[in-house]
């Protein structure tokens, strides 16, 4: 890490304390990983807002992209 980021690191914990810190990534950890499968939808369907036939031609879309974004993890 470099000494800078580093240095405003410590600075971040002295004022919020380690409890606010912790608690600072752990929030911002969870809205991540909330927001990395929505990302890896948008990213599979694009921004094409044509929509769907029928309401099973987007379920199964949906299935077949949430089964290419499962292998990756």
């Amino acid at each position: 890490m470099k000494k800078e980021t580093n240095e405003l690191l410590e600075e971040l914990i002295k004022q919020l304390g380690k409890e606010g810190f912790y608690g600072l990534r752990d929030a911002l950890f969870k809205r991540g990983v909330e927001a990395l499968p929505n990302a890896e939808l948008t990213a599979h369907f694009g921004y094409n807002k044509q929509g769907f036939p029928t309401d099973d031609t987007a379920l199964k879309s949906i299935y077949l992209a949430a089964q290419q974004i499962r292998k990756k993890w």
